[in-house]
């Protein structure tokens, strides 16, 4: 008998005996597609440290697992994870045996370093199925590595210890679980520049992601108060913009978190935000910055932009977004556009001097157009479509620009605003609106919270596609978690991201039916137990309750 006739005789005898409902027992994050098990199913005890990992074709023939990187690799690092446990050096090994994992491609035109492509709606990069037999035989079937990975998470969170009995199990036996994501992109955007983030705490961040099967880190690399990348031809830009000397990331610290990322079936979106948030360009070049000529009265870094009125500017834009492009080769590159301070312009000598030989520019409106159309040509020479803030379509109102309708618009401000950008104007988008992590109150049309955690429920229960027509649906690429840097640093920022993520994240991937929060809850409390504690990640509880892995371990902070 082949793999896949014992796959049918398998998912017959489960499907005849199971049906589907919402549970609130669900051990695996985000709620699959479809989960079945066997409630009157035995626990399979399952041998410390003891795991095999085969790769097949889909005719059954044996591959050579180490020529897929991206599942060796997954292998050993899931073996680790599964059976990590500091709290005893001793486990029971009584009627245990060791887990047999078959992984089986299902489309076998496979290259060994597939692209991550998270605008690709499909879905399919990333769907699997898994079967667990009462045997200690697991079958997991996928078109390409991602689905694979996807699944290999999905068993380790399968795989629980009794710390009593000390043992590893699996309750319910057997279990099958067919799913994929509903969005293709599900992220994450962390601030670099208000807070510089060790790779360390990246890395840590990254490993989250992965474990709430998020597939898109988009970083803001660059704000008003600092530049810590380096740009070559301009060395002082980053070097006079740095909290200090050694707090940066040098074009082979990016490359590394690009492949960190990459090995976890992430990928890393840059974002250089122009042409607002600049005042650090200013600490080398103050020819590059507006001056705001103490606007209101008062200082505020955040509301400095570019200096649109000289040529230097656009040749350290160049410069910079060139080289960039050499380290990201993703298709996409985000060119901010958010909370442009147009007074500043207004107010500046330099920027008025420049309008008055403009016979097309008009208005501050027509000079922020004008900036945009060079900004744009730049990004184009590097071949570069373009990701932007929702302000570049819904507050820039001038004939001079037009954002490209090949573009990615980030819906941030309202969640009520990505119906004109999907619908209205029928541009692709993130949907952002409701899940800004640093915020107390995300969404600000719900009632205020006690418990600042609790906003989880919040972000849970935003459904992003309600009251959007249906012919409108595909243009919502995904969501998009932000967690601003003013006041997080690699002390706190685990803690201040999670589990409220870990809601996000169920959103995106799971489908809108699973909406129900009281059943949510038991399951996400377990979660931040059983995968983050368990696996070290300093996080946030949501209600009182124990965790052994927290009570009895020391965690090391990043």
């Amino acid at each position: 008998m082949n793999l896949l006739s014992c796959t049918i005789a398998f998912c017959a005898l489960i499907v005849i005996s199971l049906g589907q409902e919402l549970r609130d027992d669900v051990p695996v994050w985000p709620y699959p597609t479809v989960y079945k098990d066997n409630k009157n199913g035995g626990r399979l005890l399952v041998s410390h440290n003891k795991i095999e990992w085969l790769l097949f074709s889909s005719k059954g023939k044996l591959i050579n697992i180490k020529d897929y990187p991206v599942v060796y690799e997954a292998t050993k690092r899931y073996s680790d994870i599964i059976f990590n446990n500091e709290l005893t050096e001793t486990f029971n090994e009584t009627k245990s045996s060791g887990l047999k994992v078959n992984f089986v491609f299902q489309d076998d035109a496979q290259p060994a370093r597939p692209v991550l492509i998270p605008t690709d709606t499909s879905l399919e990069r990333e769907a699997y199925e898994l079967i667990v037999g009462d045997d200690y035989a697991v079958r997991i079937y996928a078109k390409q590595q991602w689905g694979m990975l996807k699944a290999m998470e999905s068993l380790s969170q399968l795989v629980k210890f009794d710390h009593e009995l000390e043992n590893f199990y699996i309750e319910h036996v057997p279990v099958l679980i067919t799913d994929k994501p509903r969005f293709s992109w599900r992220g994450l955007m962390i601030d670099t520049a208000r807070h510089f983030l060790p790779l360390p705490t990246i890395k840590a961040i990254v490993d989250g992601m992965s474990y709430d099967k998020l597939n898109v880190l988009h970083i803001h690399l660059i704000d008003a108060q600092s530049i810590p990348i380096v740009v070559s031809k301009y060395p002082e830009l980053g070097e006079k913009a740095r909290w200090t000397k050694k707090f940066f990331y040098s074009n082979e610290d990016l490359q590394e978190i690009i492949e960190y990322c990459y090995m976890r079936g992430i990928s890393v979106m840059p974002e250089f935000d122009l042409p607002g948030h600049a005042y650090s360009w200013g600490f080398a070049y103050p020819d590059a910055r507006s001056t705001c000529n103490d606007l209101e009265g008062y200082f505020n870094e955040n509301n400095y932009p570019i200096q649109p009125a000289n040529n230097i500017t656009y040749e350290i834009i160049d410069a910079l977004v060139t080289e960039m492009s050499g380290v990201f080769k993703h298709e996409y590159m985000h060119l901010g556009g958010d909370e442009l301070v147009l007074e500043c312009w207004q107010n500046d000598p330099t920027v008025q001097n420049f309008v008055k030989n403009q016979t097309q520019i008009k208005t501050m409106q027509d000079l922020w157009g004008y900036f945009q159309v060079k900004l744009e040509k730049i990004y184009r020479r590097n071949n570069k479509k373009l990701i932007c803030w929702q302000e570049l379509l819904t507050f820039l109102k001038t004939d001079l620009y037009k954002v490209p309708k090949d573009s990615i618009v980030q819906v941030w401000k309202l969640v009520s605003d990505l119906k004109y950008v999907i619908e209205d104007q029928q541009y692709l988008a993130i949907m952002s609106a409701g899940y800004y992590l640093d915020k107390q109150k995300p969404d600000p049309t719900v009632p205020d919270r006690w418990l600042y955690m609790d906003t989880w429920e919040d972000m849970y229960n935003i459904e992003p596609l309600a009251n959007i027509s249906k012919s409108a649906h595909s243009r919502l690429l995904g969501i998009e978690a932000c967690q601003w840097g003013e006041q997080v640093d690699q002390s706190v920022i685990t803690e201040r991201i999670w589990i409220r993520l870990s809601g996000v994240a169920e959103r995106a991937w799971s489908s809108e039916t699973v909406n129900d929060v009281e059943k949510a809850r038991k399951r996400i409390i377990s979660h931040r137990c059983d995968v983050f504690a368990k696996r070290g990640l300093v996080t946030t509880p949501v209600r009182p309750d124990f965790c052994p892995y927290v009570a009895y371990r020391q965690f090391t902070r990043r």
